[in-house]
């Protein structure tokens, strides 16, 4: 029934040259092939679906923006995706994905990639090319490190780790200096380095539910950190 109310969506939308398309919520186990007729699409929604995969021609939609494939049952992307150059913002957040897709890191225009609730374990070096990221949300995931590489990508204003296996995070996270949020709730951290306080724009920090005993008194000397949020931990007061 889904995939047949998906053929009638797309037909309507081919025929007004639709620039935007939804087909969330469908139970699609696959995509109809006249979806890749709409060449001028720029936003395309196939969240809370069935996929388990996705074919090659996804790579024909060149003109988009947005593509969001949350709540699926993907466990990877073909390498067709790197021909999506004007990809600004990518959702693949609550699938099933046990390894970082290397060829998202070959769209070099993203400034939003969420990839939150899989099982990834690693981050690859890669991950610089990404360098106009502004937003990298990747919560309950199963990583306790950070690739080095990982630095280079100052323009990030919003960094969600959440609910991952981190112990520590690296001094160099310092050198992010124009995080505005930092969500690292639900991990194991012990301490936070007194470097974060070089973060001079930081706004927002999430550390609650942690194995936290203080918190560094420079923390009181970071002047627009607005909420720092604290809560289930096992701090002396």
């Amino acid at each position: 029934m889904g995939f047949k109310i998906a053929k009638k969506i797309i037909k309507e939308a081919i025929k007004k040259n639709a620039t935007s398309l939804d087909l969330s919520g469908l139970e699609l186990t696959e995509i109809p092939s006249s979806l890749y007729a709409l060449l001028n699409l720029k936003v395309l929604y196939l969240d809370g679906n069935h996929l388990v995969s996705l074919d090659e021609s996804i790579g024909q939609l060149n003109k988009l923006q947005e593509l969001h494939l949350d709540n699926n049952q993907l466990c990877g992307i073909p390498y067709s995706i790197a021909g999506l150059k004007e990809l600004r913002r990518i959702d693949l957040s609550e699938n099933h994905f046990v390894h970082f897709p290397d060829v998202l890191c070959e769209l070099s225009e993203l400034q939003r990639l969420e990839i939150s609730w899989n099982k990834i374990k690693k981050l690859p070096d890669s991950i610089e090319k990404l360098a106009g990221l502004h937003t990298f949300e990747m919560a309950g995931n199963k990583l306790n490190d950070l690739p080095d590489s990982f630095r280079k990508l100052k323009r990030l204003k919003a960094l969600d780790l959440s609910w991952n296996m981190f112990e520590s995070l690296p001094d160099w996270i310092s050198q992010l200096s124009n995080l505005k949020l930092m969500d690292l709730s639900g991990n194991h951290l012990k301490f936070l380095s007194s470097s974060i306080r070089v973060l001079k724009n930081l706004e927002v920090l999430d550390v609650s539910c942690n194995q936290l005993k203080f918190l560094p008194i420079s923390f009181s000397h970071m002047s627009n950190l607005k909420k720092i949020k604290y809560s289930d931990n096992p701090m002396d007061l």
